[in-house]
């Protein structure tokens, strides 16, 4: 299986192959001239994303614990989790990258150095599922999952938004008697879609 994808551009895509037990590959490509510009080997980790963060210069990447960021293809500046990443995203400025995982973390990196900028967000007890960031660049929203093992009954589905240079939570209030599937700002920034 591959993961493919472009910058924002249009003119470099990002390939990754993703094979348990195998030394899996990044490369980016030049669209229009079909050349490869870089590509590295990945040890012994399975490549579940990775994104663009600005044009073929640096690009970031998702393996079940680590996030590598890198000129080009990923060298190793590992960003960790404690347990599996289930999300990834870029703010819109290209400053920040944000990681959701199942340690009930939500985290905020520098783009340009990949360290913390923030510590990180916690839904106690709760896999953060989703991240996204305001069209500003300001606000980090985020979603958790129940597991497998905790009570449906009961339960307030929260959705929360928080200031991405202070890790402060906005005093806001999206519950949902149900599990939420999915949330994100619209594209103004005013309003937040469950």
């Amino acid at each position: 299986a591959y993961i493919v994808k472009p910058d924002n551009t249009g003119k470099y895509l990002a390939v990754a192959n993703k094979r348990k037990g195998k030394k899996n590959r990044i490369e980016i490509w030049d669209i229009e001239s079909k050349s490869m510009i870089s590509s590295r080997y990945i040890d012994d980790a399975i490549i579940f994303n990775l994104e663009f963060v600005s044009g073929p210069d640096k690009i970031v990447a998702v393996t079940e614990l680590n996030i590598l960021l890198g000129e080009g293809v990923p060298e190793i500046y590992p960003m960790k989790h404690n347990n599996n990443v289930l999300d990834l995203k870029i703010s819109p400025d290209n400053s920040m990258i944000a990681t959701a995982a199942f340690d009930s973390t939500a985290r905020i990196w520098d783009a340009a150095s990949g360290k913390p900028i923030i510590e990180p967000i916690i839904h106690k007890n709760k896999s953060i599922a989703e991240v996204n960031f305001s069209p500003c660049s300001k606000y980090l929203l985020t979603r958790y999952k129940l597991t497998k093992n905790e009570p449906a009954e009961n339960e307030n589905y929260k959705v929360s938004v928080w200031e991405c240079r202070t890790g402060k939570e906005l005093p806001l209030e999206i519950t949902h008697n149900r599990n939420v599937q999915s949330a994100s700002f619209s594209p103004c920034g005013k309003y937040i879609i469950t």
